[in-house]
């Protein structure tokens, strides 16, 4: 939260006319932003600050997605097991939002597509499902690729007969896939990730990953600068009364990997070409 504060107070010092943001720490950043956001205007997007005073957030529901992630572990462990997830931080609103997400789905918790508020504690060897499925632990990184990894090599010793690991973070599924690939597991070792690394997209097509809950950042991008740069030149912003600009969840396995791979390396190689191609 730190880093983040002082990095948006130098972009305050530069003069700039509106910030894009995915907040880290909300509860504790959130006065700081409402600060700035007197002379600055914000728009958020992948992680919100619900409570501050933002223009919108332009996302996914990441409780929708940790919903669809709870489907994916019924698919791929229909008759239960265990499993570990893996990510950097549990006070990031995305992180408590997926997580939440998935424990509720597979708590068989009537289904809504908005955070309900509430956060299940992170205690050991927590049962699911009326004890079908067994959330092992659910292990931090502070953000540090190499320590997601050490936490993903240490996990796979200490629960031999573990059956998913699931990376909640953008890195966490590479992470994953190297400490199982180097332990020997790949193919075996099953894994639901989140974001479109290229790491877990190519597991998912090799068979090596059962699904990736996919974002948006393309359309998170474009949708972010429009509102700003509007807001800049003073012309009208149209944005929803609960200024949520919701950009849906996509659940990628074998069946729609190459479609959805296809169209993200379109976005990524021309965006401009991809833009005018779509409208």
């Amino acid at each position: 939260p730190e880093e983040q504060k002082r990095f948006i107070e130098s972009l305050v010092t530069r003069g700039v006319d509106g910030i894009g943001i995915s907040v880290t720490d909300p509860d504790n950043v959130t006065p700081f932003l409402n600060e700035i956001m007197e002379t600055v205007p914000m728009v958020m997007f992948d992680s919100d600050a619900p409570n501050s005073n933002r223009l919108a957030y332009v996302g996914m529901s990441n409780y929708a997605a940790g919903r669809m992630a709870g489907q994916a572990v019924t698919e791929v462990l229909p008759n239960g097991g265990e499993f570990m997830i893996i990510v950097g931080r549990l006070d990031a609103q995305n992180a408590i939002e997926r997580r939440q997400g998935m424990i509720d789905e597979l708590n068989g918790e009537p289904y809504v597509a908005q955070y309900p508020g509430k956060m299940t504690p992170n205690t050991p060897n927590l049962k699911l499902g009326g004890g079908k499925w067994t959330l092992l632990e659910t292990r931090t990184d502070g953000g540090d690729q190499s320590k997601a990894k050490s936490n993903s090599e240490d996990a796979i010793l200490k629960f031999p007969q573990m059956d998913l690991m699931v990376g909640m973070w953008s890195y966490s599924s590479p992470a994953i896939i190297s400490a199982v690939a180097d332990a020997g597991l790949l193919g075996k070792m099953k894994i639901i990730g989140f974001d479109m690394e290229n790491e877990l997209l190519q597991a998912v097509k090799d068979g090596n990953a059962y699904a990736a809950l996919g974002q948006d950042p393309f359309t998170y991008a474009v949708r972010t600068i429009e509102i700003l740069a509007k807001k800049a030149r003073g012309e009208a912003v149209s944005i929803p009364a609960d200024k949520l600009i919701d950009v849906p969840a996509l659940k990628i396995t074998g069946q729609n990997i190459d479609e959805v791979w296809g169209k993200y390396k379109a976005q990524l190689s021309d965006g401009n070409k991809y833009l005018e191609a779509t409208k």
